[in-house]
């Protein structure tokens, strides 16, 4: 595997890594739907403009826009708003810790695409990763209700499931021979055109002007960050 690949993908998850952290000082802040919501429509923002000014184009074919719209669907709605809201009800570590367990969700469902049957090495290593979970997930470590982070932590796991579909259709997308950048920004334009009816209704109530830079901070990081430089990265890496 080339070494470009790899810097690729290691930048992403350092870039994702950071994002529970992110989305749960958004979240003492701002209401949890508001988060989901509002990180793609300012993403859509800074996407559109990015793609008008490097001049990427919408896909050419059928077969490519269908994976445009299952990839930007699964990634910049089901996902963003579903992991905040499901954040929002467990501990960062928790969080954290399930959705580190999407690449072998995206794994899975990459060898379905393609018919093909994993290595017993994939095996092996996708039990070490569940053993690791579950010693971590069955520690409640939040101070919330039992029952409450337990939802959580289904929420995110739904959430890992739902972006791991779209991580595979954006892949197969940039291999087809449509950009990363393409992916990523028309993507979440897609993702914003369709969330932002919902951005009132999920700041109902919200005081704007007692949120903290730090909250403010949060938000830019997901939309930015998260949102469309860690999306470019990964898609390049997984295309190749």
């Amino acid at each position: 595997m080339p070494v470009s690949v790899i810097l690729a993908a290691l930048t992403t998850v350092l870039l994702w890594g950071g994002a529970p952290v992110a989305t749960k000082l958004a979240a003492f802040e701002f209401p949890a739907a508001f988060v989901g919501v509002a990180r793609i429509c300012a993403g859509g923002v800074l996407a559109v403009l990015l793609a008008l000014i490097q001049r990427v184009p919408l896909p050419a074919t059928r077969a490519q826009r269908i994976l445009l719209a299952i990839s930007g669907f699964s990634g910049f709605v089901g996902f963003p708003v579903i992991y905040a809201v499901g954040l929002s009800m467990t501990s960062g570590v928790h969080g954290s810790m399930i959705h580190a367990f999407t690449p072998v969700f995206t794994g899975g469902f990459a060898y379905l695409w393609d018919r093909t049957w994993p290595r017993r090495v994939w095996w092996l290593g996708c039990l070490l990763a569940l053993i690791g979970e579950f010693v971590v997930v069955s520690h409640r470590d939040s101070g919330l209700p039992s029952d409450t982070q337990m939802m959580g932590d289904l929420l995110v796991g739904i959430s890992a499931l739902i972006v791991a579909i779209g991580y595979v259709a954006g892949g197969r997308l940039q291999r087809s021979g449509y950009s990363a950048q393409g992916t990523t920004y028309w993507g979440v334009a897609l993702g914003a055109l369709i969330l932002l009816p919902f951005i009132s209704v999920s700041a109902r109530d919200t005081d704007f002007a007692a949120v903290s830079a730090v909250g403010w901070a949060g938000l830019a990081y997901m939309a930015i960050a998260s949102s469309v430089i860690g999306y470019v990265t990964w898609y390049w890496a997984l295309g190749r």
